[in-house]
This record gives C-alpha cells, sequence and structure tokens, in this order.
C-alpha cells in the first residue's frame, strides 16, 4: 500500500481501506482481533492473496483472531476453530474439516454447501445397518453408529456432493433403489477442475452433484436428461436433527 501514501481516505477503493485498516488495528499490538467481513470487498484475486496474508500474521503474531464471514470457503480455510451460528445460536462449534464432513445438524449441512441433505423414515436396524424409505424414492442404508435411530422415526442424513455419482440409466428397482435418488438434470456448471451438476425431482430440494471434469468429460449428461445418482453406504452421515436449532432430535431419551 506504500504507492498510495499521498493519497486521501476518498481516493481509496473499499478493499484498499479495508487494508489500512487491518494495519492499523495490528499496529497497537491486541490481544485479540475481530475482523468482521475484511475481505468482502477485494476481488477473487486479492482475496485469496490476503486469505494467505491473514493466516501467515495470525501464526507469525500469536494473535487471536476472530473473523466474521458469510463465506463458507473463507471460514474453513482460515480458521482453527468453526463456529456455525443460526439466529444468535451456536449450532456447531468444531474444526473446519468437521463442520464440513461431519455436520451435526441439516441446516449445518445446508449452510456450509457440500452436503445434500434427505429425510426419511426408519424401517428396519438390523445387522449393524440401518434402513431409511424415502417417500417411494428409493432406500438408504447405512451402518448404525451412536445414538441408533429408533425404528419408525424420521431422521435426516447427509451425503457429500462429491461422493456422488451419475449413472445416465435411471434405475427404480432392486439394488438400483439403495443409495440412489433419480432426478432430472436442471443445470450443469463447470468450474474448472470439477462439475456442478444440480438434479430436480430427487427429493424436496435440489440435489447437487460435484463431479471430476475428467468423469464428467468421459460421460456427459445433458440438461433435461433423468439420471441416477448413487454413492456407497459408508458415505452416508447421520444428522442429529431437521431443519435448524427447532428442530427436535429423533432419540433424545427427552418428553
Amino acid at each position: 500500500m506504500a504507492r498510495f501514501a499521498d493519497r486521501v481516505p476518498a481516493q481509496l477503493s473499499g478493499g484498499q481501506k479495508q487494508r489500512i485498516a487491518l494495519a492499523r488495528a495490528l499496529i497497537t499490538n491486541p490481544r485479540v482481533l475481530l475482523l468482521d467481513e475484511p475481505l468482502s470487498a477485494l476481488d477473487e484475486f486479492l482475496r485469496l492473496q490476503m486469505r494467505g496474508e491473514l493466516r501467515r500474521m495470525q501464526r507469525d503474531l500469536g494473535i487471536t483472531f476472530i473473523h466474521v464471514t458469510h463465506t463458507q470457503q473463507e471460514a474453513i480455510a482460515l480458521a482453527d476453530l468453526v463456529v456455525v451460528m443460526d439466529q444468535g445460536n451456536i449450532e456447531q462449534a468444531a474444526s473446519a474439516r468437521d463442520v464440513y464432513a461431519v455436520p451435526l445438524t441439516a441446516y449445518v449441512a445446508r449452510f456450509m454447501g457440500g452436503q445434500n441433505v434427505l429425510a426419511g423414515r426408519v424401517s428396519t436396524v438390523t445387522d449393524g445397518m440401518v434402513a431409511l424409505d424415502l417417500s417411494n424414492r428409493g432406500r438408504i442404508e447405512f451402518p448404525a453408529r451412536d445414538p441408533v435411530p429408533p425404528t419408525g422415526s424420521t431422521v435426516h442424513i447427509s451425503v457429500r456432493r462429491d461422493c456422488i455419482h451419475l449413472a445416465k440409466r435411471a434405475g427404480g428397482d432392486g439394488a438400483d433403489s439403495v443409495n440412489a435418488v433419480n432426478g432430472r438434470v436442471r443445470e450443469i456448471e463447470y468450474q474448472g477442475t470439477w462439475v456442478k451438476v444440480t438434479l430436480e425431482g430427487a427429493g424436496d430440494e435440489d440435489f447437487v452433484v460435484n463431479l471430476p471434469d475428467r468423469d464428467f468429460l468421459a460421460d456427459p449428461v445433458d440438461a433435461g436428461e433423468t439420471v441416477r445418482a448413487y454413492w456407497t453406504a459408508s458415505d452416508v452421515h447421520l444428522l442429529i436433527g431437521g431443519a435448524g436449532r427447532n428442530d427436535r432430535p429423533y432419540a433424545t431419551g427427552q418428553n
């Protein structure tokens, strides 16, 4: 920022003002620094550059940063501890990996953006496996882990978008309907190293599949096609609640 030393504040961009404000805050050697959307006014190139700079400063200076952001990727890239809040209430506080890959509730899974959420009724719990009926859309099976949901309860599960595969043939019977849903391709977005495929009709909300670009280009699908999205039982994650903090957990022993 040295080349802008002769400019008055009105001659600085929003991003330049933010960087100056950060420097002014750090020069006081604070023990805790509150950063409220510090990268929001920056373009993508500067945002990535400053993200790395913030991480370096926090490590070198040993200052505790409280970083407020609505950008999920920014949070998991910078934070040692991620706190997801809904209407002022903490939904989950954990490491970046746990919040992204092992969300506690459907709200966290949806908010972090890397998961698909489905709801169903537990039909059986046998031989260490839970079977979940998806209201005539198929069946989900996954290993039973504590706490095990009771038979007949309605639960939510999530599956990471990058753990899902696509097949052009839409199955519906037998093994094809286990850990799989059918849907119509609504949108296809090329993201460089991966392709985002959005399906409708696979659940109560849009179902998203993130495919490596090589896999997609080897056997591409088109908008309007009906396809089958499928995954393995080990990729199913059981959530403890519904859409958010007001939903009752499926099994807590409470009346």
